[in-house]
Protein backbone atom coordinates (compact mmCIF):
# COMPACT_ATOMS: atom_id res chain seq x y z
CA UNK A 1 0.00 0.00 0.00
CA UNK A 2 1.58 3.48 -0.93
CA UNK A 3 -1.68 5.74 0.27
CA UNK A 4 -3.84 4.53 3.22
CA UNK A 5 -7.49 4.69 2.90
CA UNK A 6 -9.47 5.49 5.67
CA UNK A 7 -12.85 4.28 6.80
CA UNK A 8 -15.48 3.40 3.54
CA UNK A 9 -12.40 3.77 0.97
CA UNK A 10 -9.79 2.04 -0.37
CA UNK A 11 -6.12 3.22 -0.67
CA UNK A 12 -3.89 2.34 -3.83
CA UNK A 13 -3.55 -1.14 -4.11
CA UNK A 14 -0.14 -3.11 -5.41
CA UNK A 15 -0.44 -6.41 -7.42
CA UNK A 16 0.46 -8.79 -5.05
CA UNK A 17 -2.38 -7.27 -3.12
CA UNK A 18 -4.59 -7.61 -5.92
CA UNK A 19 -3.50 -10.74 -6.65
CA UNK A 20 -3.96 -12.13 -2.68
CA UNK A 21 -7.34 -10.25 -1.47
CA UNK A 22 -9.30 -9.31 -4.70
CA UNK A 23 -9.11 -12.61 -6.42
CA UNK A 24 -12.61 -13.97 -7.98
CA UNK A 25 -12.86 -17.35 -7.00
CA UNK A 26 -15.92 -20.16 -9.03
CA UNK A 27 -18.97 -18.60 -7.08
CA UNK A 28 -18.01 -15.29 -7.60
CA UNK A 29 -17.81 -15.54 -11.12
CA UNK A 30 -20.90 -17.54 -11.36
CA UNK A 31 -22.86 -14.57 -10.12
CA UNK A 32 -20.69 -12.49 -11.96
CA UNK A 33 -21.62 -14.65 -15.04
CA UNK A 34 -25.42 -13.79 -14.87
CA UNK A 35 -24.94 -10.60 -16.11
CA UNK A 36 -25.00 -10.14 -19.96
CA UNK A 37 -23.12 -6.65 -20.76
CA UNK A 38 -19.35 -6.27 -20.44
CA UNK A 39 -19.83 -3.08 -17.86
CA UNK A 40 -22.09 -4.73 -15.81
CA UNK A 41 -20.18 -7.42 -15.15
CA UNK A 42 -17.69 -5.45 -14.20
CA UNK A 43 -19.19 -3.21 -12.30
CA UNK A 44 -20.99 -6.48 -10.36
CA UNK A 45 -17.57 -7.82 -9.56
CA UNK A 46 -16.64 -3.77 -8.04
CA UNK A 47 -19.60 -4.35 -5.90
CA UNK A 48 -18.65 -7.77 -4.44
CA UNK A 49 -15.16 -7.62 -3.29
CA UNK A 50 -15.68 -3.69 -2.26
CA UNK A 51 -18.37 -4.90 -0.18
CA UNK A 52 -16.33 -7.45 0.79
CA UNK A 53 -12.96 -5.81 1.71
CA UNK A 54 -15.15 -2.21 3.00
CA UNK A 55 -17.89 -3.84 4.79
CA UNK A 56 -19.91 -1.12 2.63
CA UNK A 57 -21.51 -0.51 -0.37
CA UNK A 58 -20.29 2.59 -1.99
CA UNK A 59 -22.57 5.12 -2.66
CA UNK A 60 -20.67 5.32 -6.34
CA UNK A 61 -19.35 1.91 -7.07
CA UNK A 62 -16.48 3.19 -9.24
CA UNK A 63 -14.90 5.32 -6.52
CA UNK A 64 -12.58 2.79 -6.21
CA UNK A 65 -8.26 2.49 -7.45
CA UNK A 66 -8.17 2.05 -11.07
CA UNK A 67 -5.90 -0.77 -10.35
CA UNK A 68 -8.78 -2.34 -8.73
CA UNK A 69 -11.15 -2.35 -12.00
CA UNK A 70 -7.91 -3.33 -13.82
CA UNK A 71 -7.35 -6.23 -12.45
CA UNK A 72 -11.36 -7.68 -12.07
CA UNK A 73 -10.90 -6.88 -15.98
CA UNK A 74 -8.40 -9.05 -16.38
CA UNK A 75 -9.48 -11.59 -14.71
CA UNK A 76 -13.43 -11.45 -16.22
CA UNK A 77 -11.75 -11.50 -19.85
CA UNK A 78 -12.97 -7.85 -20.34
CA UNK A 79 -10.38 -6.05 -23.06
CA UNK A 80 -11.87 -2.58 -22.18
CA UNK A 81 -12.19 -1.97 -18.62
CA UNK A 82 -13.07 1.63 -19.13
CA UNK A 83 -16.43 0.43 -20.24
CA UNK A 84 -17.19 0.23 -16.57
CA UNK A 85 -18.05 3.88 -17.01
CA UNK A 86 -21.42 2.76 -18.39
CA UNK A 87 -21.97 0.72 -15.36
CA UNK A 88 -24.06 4.14 -13.23
CA UNK A 89 -25.70 5.02 -16.13
CA UNK A 90 -29.02 3.22 -14.93
CA UNK A 91 -29.20 3.98 -10.93
CA UNK A 92 -31.27 1.05 -10.33
CA UNK A 93 -28.83 -1.44 -11.67
CA UNK A 94 -26.50 -0.71 -8.92
CA UNK A 95 -29.05 -1.19 -6.35
CA UNK A 96 -30.16 -4.26 -7.86
CA UNK A 97 -26.94 -5.81 -7.98
CA UNK A 98 -26.39 -4.74 -4.09
CA UNK A 99 -29.49 -5.93 -3.09
CA UNK A 100 -28.31 -9.46 -5.37
CA UNK A 101 -25.16 -9.47 -3.53
CA UNK A 102 -26.41 -8.97 0.16
CA UNK A 103 -28.74 -11.98 -0.35
CA UNK A 104 -26.73 -14.28 -1.71
CA UNK A 105 -23.84 -14.20 0.75
CA UNK A 106 -26.01 -13.50 3.39
CA UNK A 107 -25.36 -10.24 4.78
CA UNK A 108 -26.98 -8.10 7.44
CA UNK A 109 -28.38 -4.90 7.05
CA UNK A 110 -26.91 -2.34 9.71
CA UNK A 111 -30.71 -0.97 10.68
CA UNK A 112 -31.43 -4.97 11.55
CA UNK A 113 -28.19 -4.96 14.31
CA UNK A 114 -27.97 -1.19 15.46
CA UNK A 115 -30.01 -1.17 18.65
CA UNK A 116 -28.28 -4.53 19.55
CA UNK A 117 -25.20 -2.42 18.85
CA UNK A 118 -25.95 0.29 20.89
CA UNK A 119 -26.22 -2.08 24.11
CA UNK A 120 -23.20 -3.35 23.57
CA UNK A 121 -21.21 0.00 23.08
CA UNK A 122 -22.78 0.99 25.95
CA UNK A 123 -21.46 -1.67 27.93
CA UNK A 124 -18.46 -1.61 26.58
CA UNK A 125 -18.11 1.94 27.54
CA UNK A 126 -19.30 0.98 31.10
CA UNK A 127 -17.23 -1.90 31.95
CA UNK A 128 -14.02 -1.06 29.78
CA UNK A 129 -13.97 2.76 29.19
CA UNK A 130 -11.93 2.69 26.17
CA UNK A 131 -11.62 5.54 23.88
CA UNK A 132 -13.32 6.73 20.99
CA UNK A 133 -10.68 5.17 18.79
CA UNK A 134 -10.72 1.69 20.34
CA UNK A 135 -14.78 1.91 20.70
CA UNK A 136 -15.19 2.58 17.20
CA UNK A 137 -12.72 -0.06 15.90
CA UNK A 138 -14.65 -2.66 18.30
CA UNK A 139 -18.24 -1.47 17.26
CA UNK A 140 -16.80 -2.57 13.55
CA UNK A 141 -15.55 -5.89 14.56
CA UNK A 142 -18.78 -6.91 16.10
CA UNK A 143 -20.28 -5.42 12.62
CA UNK A 144 -18.07 -7.76 10.96
CA UNK A 145 -18.05 -10.86 12.91
CA UNK A 146 -22.07 -10.55 12.33
CA UNK A 147 -21.46 -9.69 8.85
CA UNK A 148 -23.18 -6.80 9.09
CA UNK A 149 -23.16 -4.19 6.63
CA UNK A 150 -20.86 -0.98 8.10
CA UNK A 151 -23.25 2.06 8.44
CA UNK A 152 -22.03 5.66 7.20
CA UNK A 153 -18.98 7.35 9.41
CA UNK A 154 -20.86 9.65 11.12
CA UNK A 155 -23.84 7.38 11.80
CA UNK A 156 -21.23 4.93 13.79
CA UNK A 157 -19.12 7.85 15.11
CA UNK A 158 -22.79 9.31 16.55
CA UNK A 159 -23.26 5.56 17.69
CA UNK A 160 -20.39 5.04 19.59
CA UNK A 161 -20.20 8.69 21.15
CA UNK A 162 -24.05 8.29 22.83
CA UNK A 163 -22.86 5.17 24.76
CA UNK A 164 -19.61 6.56 25.84
CA UNK A 165 -22.28 9.81 27.33
CA UNK A 166 -24.64 7.39 28.21
CA UNK A 167 -21.99 5.63 30.88
CA UNK A 168 -20.63 8.88 31.71
CA UNK A 169 -24.44 9.96 32.65
CA UNK A 170 -24.48 6.50 34.82
CA UNK A 171 -21.29 7.15 37.02
CA UNK A 172 -22.60 10.53 37.16
CA UNK A 173 -25.81 9.22 38.57
CA UNK A 174 -24.04 6.97 41.15
CA UNK A 175 -21.60 9.05 42.47
CA UNK A 176 -24.33 11.80 43.16
CA UNK A 177 -27.43 9.71 44.06
CA UNK A 178 -26.77 9.43 47.89
CA UNK A 179 -25.39 12.95 47.82
CA UNK A 180 -27.12 15.16 50.20
CA UNK A 181 -27.33 19.23 49.35
CA UNK A 182 -24.32 20.47 51.31
CA UNK A 183 -22.13 16.92 49.83
CA UNK A 184 -23.06 18.06 46.43
CA UNK A 185 -22.07 21.59 47.49
CA UNK A 186 -18.76 20.77 48.79
CA UNK A 187 -17.71 19.11 45.89
CA UNK A 188 -18.55 21.54 43.63
CA UNK A 189 -16.45 23.79 45.55
CA UNK A 190 -13.33 21.08 45.16
CA UNK A 191 -14.18 20.50 40.96
CA UNK A 192 -14.29 24.55 40.80
CA UNK A 193 -10.64 24.79 42.88
CA UNK A 194 -9.31 21.68 40.54
CA UNK A 195 -10.07 24.35 38.07
CA UNK A 196 -8.36 27.28 38.94
CA UNK A 197 -11.86 28.83 39.76
CA UNK A 198 -13.43 30.41 42.50
CA UNK A 199 -16.13 28.71 44.03
CA UNK A 200 -18.51 31.57 43.91
CA UNK A 201 -18.72 30.62 40.24
CA UNK A 202 -20.45 27.45 41.33
CA UNK A 203 -22.68 28.06 43.27
CA UNK A 204 -26.16 26.35 43.51
CA UNK A 205 -28.67 24.34 45.23
CA UNK A 206 -29.68 20.58 44.97
CA UNK A 207 -32.14 18.84 46.85
CA UNK A 208 -31.10 15.19 48.00
CA UNK A 209 -30.65 12.57 45.22
CA UNK A 210 -30.51 15.18 42.87
CA UNK A 211 -27.61 15.88 40.59
CA UNK A 212 -26.91 19.94 40.26
CA UNK A 213 -27.02 21.20 36.88
CA UNK A 214 -23.58 22.82 37.38
CA UNK A 215 -22.57 19.24 37.80
CA UNK A 216 -24.14 17.95 35.24
CA UNK A 217 -22.32 20.30 32.99
CA UNK A 218 -19.23 19.18 34.37
CA UNK A 219 -19.81 15.50 34.14
CA UNK A 220 -18.05 15.28 30.88
CA UNK A 221 -15.25 15.44 32.10
CA UNK A 222 -15.81 12.76 34.25
CA UNK A 223 -16.40 9.31 33.58
CA UNK A 224 -15.32 5.16 34.03
CA UNK A 225 -12.06 5.30 34.69
CA UNK A 226 -10.79 5.66 30.54
CA UNK A 227 -8.08 3.56 29.74
CA UNK A 228 -4.78 5.74 27.90
CA UNK A 229 -5.27 5.60 24.32
CA UNK A 230 -2.93 7.06 21.24
CA UNK A 231 -4.88 10.09 20.46
CA UNK A 232 -5.01 10.16 16.77
CA UNK A 233 -4.51 6.33 16.28
CA UNK A 234 -6.27 5.42 13.62
CA UNK A 235 -8.23 2.15 12.95
CA UNK A 236 -6.53 -1.23 12.09
CA UNK A 237 -6.57 -2.70 8.82
CA UNK A 238 -9.25 -3.62 6.77
CA UNK A 239 -10.98 -6.78 6.46
CA UNK A 240 -9.74 -9.09 3.32
CA UNK A 241 -10.53 -12.28 2.47
CA UNK A 242 -8.01 -15.07 3.03
CA UNK A 243 -7.18 -16.72 -0.79
CA UNK A 244 -7.69 -20.13 1.16
CA UNK A 245 -11.06 -21.76 -0.54
CA UNK A 246 -13.94 -21.63 1.39
CA UNK A 247 -16.80 -24.26 1.67
CA UNK A 248 -19.34 -21.33 1.88
CA UNK A 249 -21.10 -22.85 4.38
CA UNK A 250 -20.77 -20.41 7.01
CA UNK A 251 -19.02 -17.64 4.93
CA UNK A 252 -16.88 -16.93 7.37
CA UNK A 253 -12.72 -16.96 7.57
CA UNK A 254 -10.22 -15.78 9.35
CA UNK A 255 -8.64 -12.43 8.06
CA UNK A 256 -5.35 -12.16 7.67
CA UNK A 257 -3.16 -9.25 9.66
CA UNK A 258 -1.17 -7.87 6.10
CA UNK A 259 -4.65 -7.16 4.53
CA UNK A 260 -5.40 -3.88 2.85
CA UNK A 261 -5.89 -1.22 5.07
CA UNK A 262 -9.05 0.93 5.28
CA UNK A 263 -9.81 1.66 8.57
CA UNK A 264 -13.07 -0.04 8.41
CA UNK A 265 -12.25 -2.86 11.14
CA UNK A 266 -9.62 -4.11 14.00
CA UNK A 267 -7.16 -7.03 14.05
CA UNK A 268 -9.40 -9.57 14.64
CA UNK A 269 -12.33 -8.86 12.36
CA UNK A 270 -13.55 -11.81 10.45
CA UNK A 271 -14.88 -11.19 6.85
CA UNK A 272 -17.31 -13.08 4.86
CA UNK A 273 -16.75 -15.36 2.59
Amino acid sequence: MTDEGGYGRFGALSRVELERFFYLDDEDRKLVAGRRRDYNRLGFALQVVTVRQLGMFLADPLDVPPELVDYLAEQLGIEDSSCVKRYTEREKTKLEHAWEIQREYGLTSYGEVESELAAWVADQAWVMGDGPNAMFAGAVDWLRKRQALLPGLRTLERLVTEGRQAADRRLCGQLTGQLSAGSASALLALLAGARGQAPCQRTGTASPGRVPDQFQRDAGGIGPPRRAYRGGRTVPGCVAGSPAPSDRTGHLRIVEQGSPRCAASSPASIGWR
